[in-house]
Formats: C-alpha cells, structure tokens, sequence
C-alpha cells in the first residue's frame, strides 16, 4: 500500500465541511462516530490526570481542522497552542477563532460533549473559552528535530496523525521524535491512532496512509524517548466503503529521555 509523507499532507487539499461532516458528526455515521471520536477523548480525558499540574501548556496536533475536542481541556491549561502541518487546516482554523463567516462548521463536532458528560448548551461561549486559551495556531514541520515552539508542552495531544505523517518505520520513528522535542521532560503524550489501515476517504479522495501494528508503534515510542505508560484498543466493528482498518489505539505515554 502506498504511504503519505508528512509534505504529502501539508500540501494536500480536502474540503473540511465533508471531513467535518463523515467523520465528527453522529448523525451521519454513529458506528465511526462512537469509534473514531468517542474512543480517542473518552481515553484522553481518563488520563488527562498524568499531566503534573494544571495550568500549564497544551500542544495540539492533530488531523484535520476539528478542534473543539479542545473545549475538555480548557479548565486543565492556561496555555493551548494547535500546531498544523496542512495550510488548508491552518487556514480554516484561524477562520474559526477569528469568527469568519466562511470558517468550517465546526459546531456539529462539538456533539460529543453531551456523550463525555459535559452540556452542549451555550456552544458559542463555550467556543469563545476555547478561543480566549488558544495563545497561537503555528505552521509545524516535522522534519524538524529540534524544538519548534515557544515553550515545551506539558502535555501534547497527537490524534490520528502518525499515519498520515509516516511512510516506513524509519519516518515514523522520527516523527515520533520531532513530536518529542517539543515535550518537557516528564511531560506527557496523549495519541491515537489506526493499526493496519487499509482504506481513508474524504468525500471522492483516498488519503494515503502508513499501515503498521502494536509491535512497531512500541519500539519507536521507546526509541524516541517514551514511556507507555497506557496502550489501549479497539477492534474495529464497522463495515464501511469510506474507511477500512483493524484497531484503533490510544495511548499515555511520558517523555523520558532526550534522544
């Protein structure tokens, strides 16, 4: 199967509303809804404790340009950054904190606060908390082994970017170790992740992505410098013709050693 690059992803193109819509709305798919977004918070908010102390800083790097997975983290950290490798993302999400009229709906994403336990009342000032801790959206490229970022994060939240990112095991161990760089010492990864993908479209486009398993992941975490402390996983229990893979993984894991 062929394997995206981390440039492959920074110039890729996709519309956001369709990515929005397939893959963070429940109305429109509950079995990918439950999987792809519930696993992956549910496991972060039930190890969000791991981070030392509150009030420090956040990193998001993530797929896409759905970020309102942010709002569980506001009370947990003064500081939240979201880093983007696609400047299409990087576009549409400085669209929404500036409150464009043509930025990406995101609102219909934000329905999983109610499955977390949290009231989906008062949206818009909810998403107005959200903007107020966000302190920049940076452009980030990976191919940087040195830390790219005003301070060093307490806790950094990578979902579903590894594949995308990676094309054997020798970019993967480096992403990982690029990701590491920008970690304080002691500090904390939250990611998720697909093993063994087979199939990832947005609307009428395939995106490429890295197939690989537990083994594999566990190694380079440990080479670039992580602990796992945390791997969890869910088999997958959806038939779709947009989307193919085995599992799906989670995993807290803190930064141990520079590498």
């Amino acid at each position: 199967m062929e394997g995206s690059s981390s440039k492959d992803y920074m110039l890729q193109e996709f519309d956001h509303d369709v990515f929005l819509q397939l893959y963070c709305n429940p109305g429109k798919y509950p079995s990918l809804y439950e999987e792809l977004v519930l696993f992956p918070l549910r496991h972060a908010m039930q190890n969000i404790h791991l981070v030392k102390s509150t009030g420090g800083t956040l990193y998001d790097l993530s797929f896409g340009p759905n970020i309102l997975h942010l709002i569980l983290f506001c009370e947990y950290f003064s500081d939240i950054h979201i880093l983007e490798l696609n400047e299409s993302c990087l576009k549409a999400v400085e669209k929404w904190l500036k409150k464009e009229e043509n930025a990406p709906d995101c609102a219909g994403g934000a329905q999983f606060l109610p499955d977390l336990g949290i009231s989906s009342l008062n949206l818009s000032v909810k998403e107005d908390f959200l903007r107020g801790k966000v302190k920049s959206i940076k452009k980030y490229d990976l191919s940087c082994t040195e830390a790219s970022v005003p301070q060093k994060a307490d806790c950094l939240l990578c979902i579903y970017m590894l594949e995308h990112v990676s094309v054997d095991e020798e970019s993967l161990l480096r992403n990982l170790k690029a990701i590491g760089s920008n970690i304080k010492i002691g500090g904390i990864l939250l990611a998720s992740g697909v093993f063994n993908y087979q199939l990832f479209t947005i609307g009428e486009k395939k995106v490429n992505t890295f197939p690989y398993d537990e083994i594999l992941l566990r190694r380079c975490m440990k080479d670039a410098g992580f602990n796992i402390i945390i791997l969890e996983t869910l088999k997958s229990k959806i038939d779709s013709a947009i989307i193919q893979y085995d599992e799906l993984w989670c995993a807290a894991a803190i930064r141990e050693r520079e590498v």
